[in-house]
């Protein structure tokens, strides 16, 4: 069987990840198209991929190229996904997946209408401690589960440029970051239905990375120029399942926090766990004779191989993908409400 050939669109921070994860299972990176055709062609150089191009309609036009990876800002996603699944690529789409849940509908449409893979960035997906978790979780290891919360909380992460422009993406640190633990914990518990939502953000410290005298970032923009910085830089959302299980989840990028985390918390009637991230999983589970704790190893999670390899399996037909367009959509009807009851004072119901 030949490798599959994998154009990349973007030549950002994230591309490497994706390189990598293309090239560990064997696929080839044969064309990185970004505008920016030094970057292009300096990541290219990095990782020993022949071709570049400024152009996405050169990329799209390749006969040779099987599937597309799409690693550009927010607001150019579904465009670029569109293109890619009307020009017959199956597709992965960084997180977060769109702008709005009407734009995730545009591309589910464009994926059915192609017959196409269309699967979103969530790595969580491909982590062995979260498979673990909603393993259980499906096995009804949990009984019911009355609490359950996700965060990620940092003092003073700034990634600047367009990450922090409300033109090129929908919000801030809960929706960019935190990303990763909220949808950690939906896919854990089968991306429950959502009943209500009553979100808090905040605007204030955008300026804290400066002031500090800071330089170094977790992560940056690689594109320059003139943007803004209005998104939110905390928040707090408290949200109802339909089934009555209430969620707490927050975050933050320039606060005084006490201590900076990622976990994802889940209290049961028969188990509860505590994820934190890169520590030991804990876990708890009620039996005859008593509580019994379990402290899981966390292993080296190589999350992006683990992406990239669901990715090419389902692209052949061998695997169906774990992070689905129908995921992303229910995401982002829940992010859709988080805004908006920010922006109207008050409770959505869904």
């Amino acid at each position: 069987m030949s490798a599959m050939k994998v154009g990349i669109i973007g030549a950002g921070t994230i591309s490497a990840d994706h390189i990598r994860g293309y090239q560990h299972n064997g696929a080839e990176v044969s064309v990185l198209c970004d505008r920016n055709e030094d970057r292009a062609a300096a990541k290219a150089a990095e990782f020993g991929i022949t071709r570049v191009c400024t152009r996405v309609e050169d990329l799209l036009a390749d006969p040779d190229i099987d599937a597309i990876s799409i690693a550009t800002p927010v607001a150019s996603h579904t465009p670029l996904v569109v293109r890619a699944l009307e020009a017959g690529k199956h597709v992965l789409c960084e997180k977060p997946p769109a702008m709005d849940g009407a734009e995730v509908e545009a591309c589910i449409a464009a994926r059915d209408k192609a017959g196409k893979v269309l699967q979103y960035g969530f790595v969580y997906h491909h982590v062995s401690d979260i498979l673990t978790l909603r393993e259980r979780y499906l096995a009804g290891e949990f009984g019911r589960v009355t609490y359950a919360e996700a965060m990620r909380m940092n003092r003073c992460i700034n990634p600047g440029g367009w990450f922090n422009d409300k033109r090129f993406t929908k919000g801030g640190s809960l929706f960019d970051a935190a990303i990763h633990e909220i949808d950690g914990l939906l896919f854990i518990l089968d991306y429950p239905e959502i009943a209500s939502v009553r979100s808090f953000l905040r605007y204030e410290n955008g300026d804290l990375h400066r002031r500090l005298g800071l330089t170094g970032k977790a992560y940056a923009s690689s594109s320059v120029g003139d943007y803004e910085s209005n998104v939110e830089t905390s928040g707090t959302v408290f949200a109802v399942c339909r089934d009555g299980t209430p969620l707490v989840l927050r975050s933050a990028s320039a606060l005084c926090v006490a201590e900076e985390s990622c976990r994802i918390r889940i209290d049961g009637t028969n188990a509860g766990t505590l994820w934190n991230g890169c520590k030991d999983l804990t876990y708890v589970r009620l039996e005859d004779e008593g509580f019994r704790e379990e402290s899981i190893p966390h292993s080296n999670r190589h999350e992006f191989d683990g992406e990239m390899k669901n990715f090419l399996a389902a692209c052949r037909g061998e695997a169906p993908c774990r992070a689905t367009a129908e995921m992303a959509l229910s995401l982002m009807r829940f992010y859709d409400a988080v805004y908006r009851s920010e922006a109207e004072g008050r409770e959505i119901l869904l």
